[in-house]
């Protein structure tokens, strides 16, 4: 008996230390439990960024999926992330850009991290147009190769297009965060695997480019599809599914 008065407190006694040692983790800004840290992509040909000088900065503040506050010798400077776009936080659906600045947070909240310069400098609101890198890895090719950015190439900063246009593909591909839920789908491949100029029946997804050259795909069943003008003479090309606009660098609208 007394063996056994022994074996209960010991077991009651373990469950109890057990239960104390599991303290409940800090909200993300999704309001859900905070996510591990990032599994990396290691297998991108970032080849495009080899032999260019990079300046060190401490993040000091994640504003979002991709704008940071850095501190450059004492000085702080908003820095936007080059060729990549992340959903807004404010957007009807806030749920995707609070994700993407969780992944963002996860990646680069206090640490040390090199930016590298393409062509431009500053935007139109004066922030630091930089590819972003903590431990030799980039940051704006991470974030649209786990789904939480799109490709953003606007000109004349297009030295990485080629391998962030196949992050952007493979993440579709696999179905990966903003791609999880996919409106439309003509379900006809093949067609237009370069875009057309006429488009084939069935093929009707817009591939329009704008004042500023980007190159932006629309689906028939979008409020702004109607308004879309096509002109060939400006490259402007149908397609038969997002897969090949994708394929073919185009991205799909900004959500509001």
């Amino acid at each position: 008996m007394k063996n056994r008065l022994i074996l209960l407190f010991t077991l009651m006694a373990s469950l109890l230390t057990g239960c104390q040692s599991q303290k409940p983790g800090a909200e993300s800004a999704t309001g859900l439990p905070p996510q591990p840290t990032p599994v990396l992509a290691a297998t991108a040909d970032l080849s495009c960024l080899d032999g260019k000088t990079s300046v060190p900065a401490r993040v000091v503040r994640v504003i979002d999926g991709d704008t940071i506050d850095v501190q450059i010798n004492g000085v702080t400077e908003t820095v936007r992330y080059l060729a990549v776009d992340t959903p807004e936080m404010h957007a009807r659906n806030p749920n995707l850009g609070r994700e993407a600045a969780d992944y963002n947070r996860a990646l680069v909240e206090d640490a040390i991290v090199e930016l590298v310069k393409d062509i431009s400098d500053r935007d139109e609101f004066g922030r630091l147009l930089r590819f972003v890198k903590v431990d030799g890895v980039l940051i704006n090719y991470e974030l649209i190769r786990q789904g939480h950015a799109t490709a953003f190439i606007r000109e004349p900063d297009v030295m990485c297009a080629a391998p962030f246009q196949a992050a952007m593909l493979a993440a579709y591909r696999e179905r990966l965060g903003i791609w999880q839920d996919i409106p439309f789908d003509s379900g006809t491949a093949s067609l237009c695997p370069q875009g057309c100029a006429n488009p084939p029946v069935g093929c009707a997804i817009k591939g329009n480019v704008n004042r500023l050259k980007d190159k932006i795909y629309h689906l028939p069943d979008t409020a702004d599809y109607p308004d879309v003008e096509m002109d060939p003479d400006k490259g402007e090309l149908w397609f038969c599914t997002i897969e090949e606009a994708i394929a073919n660098g185009w991205r799909p609208p900004r959500a509001e």
